[in-house]
């Protein structure tokens, strides 16, 4: 999607699974286990949340996102491939203070990619 795009339901399930994508290759996953992943998402569907405190995580989320974008130069000038790897190698509350790679490695059944050292995310080293 570009800067400023209008934003459908189509649109929002393609950058999810191109996003859900990035992350497993970068993390090091395994051809068949991004794959077995990646087979599960031929279709979405939205409802409303019945925890209001998880749109409220997202929402710092993509609020993250968006600074760390800015302070990169925007979305041409940023790594967002960098980006993505540090805000999913964050410890989370929600997460019991695991970060969301070491829970999808759980959920899929596989080891984390230990070989896998994200950079710290800028501004906190």
């Amino acid at each position: 999607m570009l800067e400023g795009e209008r934003l459908t339901a189509e649109k929002l399930f393609i950058s999810l699974v191109r996003g859900i994508s990035l992350v497993l290759e970068l993390a090091g996953y395994p051809d068949h286990v991004r794959e077995r992943v990646m087979n599960g998402y031929r279709a979405v569907a939205f409802a409303r949340a019945a925890d209001l405190s998880k749109l409220g995580v997202l929402t710092n989320c993509a609020l993250d996102y968006e600074a760390f974008i800015e302070q990169d130069g925007g979305l041409n000038r940023c790594s967002l491939d960098q980006l993505v790897i540090d805000m999913n190698s964050r410890p989370a509350k929600k997460l019991g203070f695991s970060t969301p790679l070491e829970e999808t490695a759980k959920a899929l059944g596989v080891r984390p990619n230990k070989s896998f050292k994200p950079m710290p995310l800028r501004g906190t080293a």
